[in-house]
């Protein structure tokens, strides 16, 4: 997805935010939740920030630290514009949005590392690169697909112990920030300029620490407390946002492919599974919480280790659990949720011995409610749960087979609340 912006000029703001970044600091914090904080939004507050900072730092002669970034009204007006995200998501578009347009980049990225040290990959989960059309006039290109990224090991050392790696071209620099949290990076800032980052990397260091610490927070409230995959009440959100992200992906592919609008693309879905424990109720009858929850445990790791970083894991109930599969083909999806349950049919449970799961899932159809699509799959799960369990079965299928009737949606006709 592509917009224009003109640095010359700033955002289009001026009406909703110029204003309450002007006016004094307790008034601007009892408005602020009254301004809509948009990514665009923040890179203005961002930009506004620091043109009005520049000149002080500047004066000094030192690099900005964490403490004066803080005592910067200015920057402590884009920090409470950070801390305004609801999600993590939100929150990386944010800082990306605002670190682009300020620092003049031509490219912002941050990539995911791994704990173990032998890996020299990583994978980019969100990425927005700029470029100069005329004279101060820039288009935004947001890179949404994750993709692995190659990793040198002298990148891989420096970011680990904390530090920023630089590596220059003929055209361009780009430095490579670690982001920290609790004294371990797990992640990477990769920012690729062709202006002089030097005078700025203070202030970017103390950003990215501040965005640290408020994606751990807002990472840890979406968690289930004892499975670590995503909770009940994020699902509304995580699941509008995969829609979207799907609706626009299928409109950038239609306005580059026209003569290909219905043919392969049409045969690649998001789509949705739910995961129910077969018996689990004995189980808990038979040998209690403790070792209930250890199966739900042992599960939830089995869901990690079995899908992408990209597709979305719920614990949505005591022992059911949701997957949001982001848009493979049918054979695809039906081999991954195959392996899943082979895989959990042949784990040994502490105490328990064998558990087996029955699976139903349906696929997202453009213009869908998510609660359509949630009753496709769970007509598939009661399918699977009264002819045996410990199996797959596929909304879609079994209603062209006559083994299911298709459910009748008609518009405005779900109850949402």
């Amino acid at each position: 997805m592509k917009y224009p912006i003109n640095r010359r000029l700033g955002l289009n703001y001026p009406t909703a935010l110029r204003p309450c970044i002007e006016q004094p600091f307790d008034s601007f914090l009892e408005n602020l939740s009254d301004t809509q904080l948009t990514p665009a939004a923040a890179a203005y507050c961002l930009d506004w920030l620091d043109q009005s900072g520049t000149k002080s730092d500047n004066a000094s002669g030192k690099n900005q630290s964490g403490t004066t970034l803080l005592s910067d009204p200015y920057s402590l007006h884009f920090v409470i514009t950070l801390s305004q995200a609801q999600e993590p998501e939100n929150l990386l578009e944010t800082l990306l949005a605002g670190l682009t347009n300020v620092f003049s980049l031509s490219e912002c990225r941050k990539i995911v590392i791994e704990d173990d040290l032998g890996v020299t990959q990583g994978e980019q989960i969100l990425g927005l690169s700029s470029r100069e059309v005329e004279p101060g006039d820039f288009e935004f290109e947001w890179h949404r697909t994750p993709e692995t990224v190659t990793l040198s090991s002298e990148v891989l050392t420096k970011v680990r112990a904390g530090h920023i790696h630089v590596k220059s071209t003929e055209d361009s620099t780009t430095f490579w920030f670690p982001v920290m949290h609790k004294g371990k990076c797990r992640s990477i800032m990769a920012l690729t300029t062709r202006e002089a980052l030097e005078p700025h990397l203070a202030k970017i260091r103390a950003l990215l620490e501040i965005y640290a610490n408020l994606n751990f927070m807002l990472d840890q409230g979406q968690k289930d407390k004892l499975t670590g995959l995503l909770n009940r009440q994020t699902f509304d959100s995580k699941i509008s946002r995969m829609l979207e992200k799907q609706r626009s992906a299928n409109s950038d592919y239609a306005d580059h492919h026209e003569e290909r609008r219905h043919g392969e693309e049409l045969q690649r879905f998001p789509w949705l599974a739910i995961i129910d424990i077969d018996h689990f109720k004995e189980v808990n009858d038979q040998y209690g919480h403790l070792y209930g929850d250890e199966v739900i445990l042992t599960i939830g790791q089995i869901l990690k280790q079995s899908f992408r970083r990209s597709d979305l894991l719920f614990r949505f109930g005591g022992e059911e659990f949701v997957v949001l599969l982001e848009p493979i083909p049918a054979a695809n999806v039906e081999y991954a949720l195959e392996r899943l349950r082979r895989t959990v049919e042949n784990q040994c449970f502490q105490q328990v011995g064998r558990v087996s799961v029955s699976i139903g899932y349906a696929k997202f159809i453009e213009n869908m409610f998510p609660p359509m699509i949630i009753d496709r799959a769970d007509q598939a799960l009661y399918f699977a749960k009264n002819n045996g369990r410990n199996q797959v079965a596929n909304y879609e299928a079994l209603v062209e087979q006559g083994k299911l009737q298709a459910l009748d949606h008609k518009e405005g006709s779900i109850d949402l609340f």
